[in-house]
């Protein structure tokens, strides 16, 4: 869920024991929930990133956008490429008998093959278009990973080079220079990444209460 923080300056002020943003997004995420935010419009100077608890996930704008696809393979070597952010393999859907025609390739491909058939893989990171929740898409896949979990994916993940593989410039500066860290954050999401993760960190309700 994205939540919108009432009156940001205010909440970001206060201690977290007494930030009704923080405790809620806390409790949440004690229940299993990813809580993602904002990190708000108050740029581009240091220090003025909202909403940044340590068991949150906080996402600022940026000029790259993806959105998620299932491409249809037919097995005569035609892609169709359309929305989808259903978690199924790609193991399980292959050469499955083509039954449904509700498109004219497929219509063409159906009635000239004897034996048509269809393969379809999803969870396909494209660029291009407004983003998507990538955390929803990575808990559809791993049901039993932790928010801690699901954050640690994207953000290990994440691409410090922009589409161009140049790095990131800095737009408070007109473009004119390489961010750094403080501007860029982890960087870019790369969602096929984040869905083969590898080594990710997890963390417990008690170690933010701890540390």
């Amino acid at each position: 869920m994205a939540p919108r923080a009432p009156d940001s300056s205010v909440q970001n002020s206060l201690l977290l024991h007494s930030n009704s943003v923080a405790i809620a997004s806390f409790a949440a995420m004690e229940k299993g929930t990813l809580v993602v935010f904002a990190a708000g419009n108050h740029g581009p100077l240091f220090g003025t990133v909202d909403n940044g608890f340590p068991w949150v996930l906080t996402v600022g704008a940026s000029t790259t956008n993806r959105w998620f696809a299932g491409i249809l393979t037919l097995g005569n070597g035609l892609n169709i490429t359309g929305w989808s952010l259903f978690p199924g393999t790609i193991s399980s859907l292959q050469n499955l008998p083509l039954v449904s025609e509700d498109e004219p390739l497929l219509i063409i491909y159906a009635e000239n093959d004897k034996k048509p058939l269809a393969s379809i893989k999803f969870q396909q990171a494209i660029i291009g278009t407004s983003p998507s929740p990538k955390p929803a898409l990575l808990k559809a896949k791993y049901p039993k990973w932790s928010p801690a979990a699901i954050r640690s994916a994207i953000i290990t993940t994440a691409n410090s080079l922009d589409d161009a593989m140049k790095p990131i410039r800095d737009n408070a500066f007109d473009y004119s220079m390489d961010a750094t860290p403080l501007a860029t954050g982890a960087g870019f999401i790369d969602l096929n990444k984040a869905l083969v993760p590898g080594l990710i960190y997890d963390s417990t309700p008690q170690h933010y209460v701890v540390h």
